[in-house]
This record gives structure tokens, C-alpha cells and sequence, in this order.
């Protein structure tokens, strides 16, 4: 997976993710449905810290929650 990382393909930008307090972001993939994290969830940037990401869910059933992003794994909670 890491060289799939390296290689440059036109019109895709690199992997590295540089977000910001406030952004809303989109999942690519289904996470855990049951939670609402599934392919097209958008979420919004509240708080970033060196080993965590906490956003909340702005679309789908499960508006308003908050979800919490461990930086050295996928997902935890």
C-alpha cells in the first residue's frame, strides 16, 4: 500500500490530508454504518490534536454527533 502512496497519477492529488478546524470533509468508504459513517457522510472539523480528529456528522440520521479519529489508526469511536 505504501509505494500505491508514492506513485503520481494525473488530476489525483497526493494522500497527505492537510485539514483545518472547519472544513467539511466527505468518507470514501463505509466506516461503520451503524454509527453513521458510511460512503458519503459529510462531517465538519472541530477539533484537531496531535493524535486525535473530532468532527460532527452535518448529514444523514445521525446529524449533530460527534464522531472521534485516532491519528494512528483509521477510526476508533
Amino acid at each position: 500500500m505504501e509505494f500505491l502512496n508514492i506513485l503520481p497519477f494525473p488530476g489525483i492529488p497526493y494522500h497527505e490530508l492537510k485539514l483545518k478546524v472547519g472544513i467539511s470533509v466527505m468518507l470514501l468508504r463505509n466506516i461503520n454504518q451503524s454509527d453513521g459513517l458510511c460512503n458519503g457522510t459529510r462531517m465538519t472539523i472541530i477539533q484537531l490534536g496531535r493524535r486525535f480528529t473530532i468532527a460532527q456528522i452535518i448529514t444523514g440520521t445521525h446529524v449533530g454527533e460527534k464522531v472521534l479519529y485516532s491519528n494512528n489508526s483509521h477510526v476508533t469511536n
